[in-house]
Formats: structure tokens, C-alpha cells, sequence
């Protein structure tokens, strides 16, 4: 369910997102059950990303203040996708790394459907970038901080980059500190980016965020977290977080964080109780109730079995 930034798991209110809900991104996640994907449109529009790429790099020599310029332009316009490709390309063509940072974090604090998401094309920066923003993960300003590593997080998960299993490392030490943030917004953040890059050593951290948080959504992707795991860490070691999940859909009162973690079971346990996204994205309550009675009949099942196995 998490996607970039963030997808359906972004940070804005419940039910703001969908599952065909990013607008740009040629880059940009579109979360389906959890796994990182892309939708058709993100498809058909990178061979335009290409070529406005192929323009940029040939029409380098903006200036901050002529990118910031064209960015408003582009606002006034409600952000046409030619547009946005072109400045997009350039501004991450340029040297202006710190402006193009700013210009996420504006984005970034705009709802959904406004935005025009310019960290697609931080990548651009190629290993300036990812070193610009290591260095703000030791900002004081923790919006910033938080910002900057889960932009770093996708940038490294999808890239190749000097030291990547040490920088990773790092990273994941950061997120933890960050999921102890005092605004939701961030702690849903670095959450998120947890299930991207953590490790079996962050499970325990998604799992007391699952059961305790105070905010629905850090509860939902923290489950979903898993999911994003899932293929990186053996199925063996995320089925030890069962009894986390279990008492999840038995406690949990928000509709929609029970069915993120049923689809979460579906998904690691690779079986179906009948749930799909869309369910769970209309806050189905009688079809997640349902599915809720399988998930647990199915882990009452497999916990006997272990039991009774020599």
C-alpha cells in the first residue's frame, strides 16, 4: 500500500488517495497490495520522460531563480504534464540540488491531488543528490530530516550508489529515530520507508507501532510495511510477526487498519480470505469483518499445527 510520496500511503487524511492516484510519477510508486508497483499510465508516460530528458540534458544553464520561475508558472497552470516533464528534467539536470529539495518539500505539504511530485526526478542528481541528502538527515529541522530520508530511501532502493549496503544501514538506524517523531507526518513517513529498506532488525519496531501508535495510518503502514518487505526478508521470519497481526484485527477498531493487515497475512502467508485493495480502500466494514473471521480461523490453524509438530 505505501507509494511514493506516498501513494495511497501517503500523508494526507484517509481516503484521499486511490489506487490509480498518482497523476505524474514516472518513477513514483503506485502501491497494490502493499509491492511497489506501476500503473499503465506511468508506463506509457516514461517514453515522454525520455525524451524530455534527451531535451534537458541538451538545454542545460537554468538559473535557481529561472527554475523557480517556470515552477510557478507551472502551479498557475495546475501543472500540465509536458511542463512538468521539461522542468522537471532540467531542474534535475542542474546544480540546483538545494532548490530542488525546497521545491519537494513545498510539494510535499500540498494535498494530493495538486501535487506535481519534483522528487521524481531527483535521481538526476545522481550521487550529489544522494550525498546532499545524507547530510540533512542530521537536521535540526525534523521535517527536513525525515524528508530527506525517505527520498534517500527511494532513491536507493531503486539505484546503484557508492557504499549502498553501508548507506542503507545508516539510513535505517535514522528511520527508526524519525518513527519516534511527535507529528504523525513524519512517523508515517519513516514507517513507510521502513518496509523499503528495514531489516528483520526494524520488525519490532513496525510491530509496536502496529499495536500502539496513536494515529491510524502509522498503525496501517506499519502492517504494510511488512508487505514492502516481504521478497527482501524470508517468508520464515516475517510469518514470526503473526501474533502482532493477529492481535491487531482482533483489537484494532479502524476498519481500514484491519484490512491493510488481513491483506498483510494474505500476502506473507500467500493465501486469500476474499479481500482485495479496493475493499479495504472503501472501508468495506461487513467485507473486512469477513475477511477478518478467515485470518484468524487460518493463524489459529497454523499456530496448532506447529504445536503438534515434533
Amino acid at each position: 500500500m505505501p507509494g511514493g510520496s506516498e501513494g495511497r500511503c501517503a500523508l494526507a487524511a484517509p481516503g484521499e488517495f486511490g489506487a490509480n492516484a498518482e497523476p505524474w510519477g514516472f518513477s513514483v510508486f503506485v502501491p497494490q497490495n502493499g509491492k511497489i508497483c506501476y500503473n499503465e499510465n506511468t508506463v506509457s508516460r516514461a517514453g515522454r520522460c525520455r525524451k524530455f530528458e534527451r531535451k534537458g540534458r541538451s538545454e542545460m544553464g537554468s538559473t535557481a531563480e529561472e527554475l523557480r520561475r517556470e515552477c510557478e508558472e507551472l502551479e498557475k497552470k495546475g501543472f500540465p504534464i509536458p511542463g512538468v516533464m521539461d522542468v522537471g528534467v532540467r531542474l534535475g539536470e542542474s546544480d540546483e540540488i538545494g532548490l530542488h529539495f525546497e521545491l519537494y518539500i513545498e510539494d510535499d505539504r500540498r494535498p494530493f491531488q495538486k501535487r506535481w511530485h519534483p522528487e521524481d526526478f531527483f535521481r538526476f542528481h545522481r550521487e550529489a543528490g544522494v550525498r546532499y541528502l545524507e547530510q540533512l538527515l542530521a537536521s535540526e529541522d525534523r521535517e527536513y530530516a525525515v524528508c530527506a530520508a525517505y527520498l534517500l530511501a527511494e532513491l536507493l532502493i531503486k539505484g546503484r550508489y557508492e557504499r549502498q549496503a553501508e548507506r542503507l544501514n545508516g539510513l535505517d538506524r535514522a528511520l527508526v529515530l524519525f518513527a519516534e517523531s511527535e507529528e504523525p507526518r513524519c512517523r508515517r513517513k519513516a514507517l513507510i520507508a521502513l518496509g523499503w529498506v528495514g531489516t528483520e532488525r526494524e520488525i519490532p519496531t513496525l510491530e509496536r507501532h502496529l499495536l500502539t501508535d496513536a494515529d491510524p495510518l502509522c498503525r496501517a503502514w506499519s502492517a504494510s510495511a511488512f508487505l514492502q518487505m516481504s521478497g527482501r526478508i524470508p517468508a520464515e521470519i516475517l510469518k514470526k510477526t503473526a501474533g502482532a497481526l493477529r492481535a491487531c484485527i482482533e483489537r484494532e477498531s479502524d476498519v481500514f487498519v484491519r484490512g491493510v493487515a488481513v491483506e498483510t497475512i494474505q500476502d506473507i502467508w500467500k493465501v486469500k480470505f476474499g479481500l482485495r485493495s479496493s475493499v479495504v480502500e472503501a472501508r468495506d466494514q461487513k467485507a473486512v469483518d469477513r475477511a477478518v473471521r478467515r485470518a484468524l480461523e487460518y493463524l489459529n490453524r497454523e499456530e496448532t499445527h506447529e504445536q503438534q509438530a515434533p
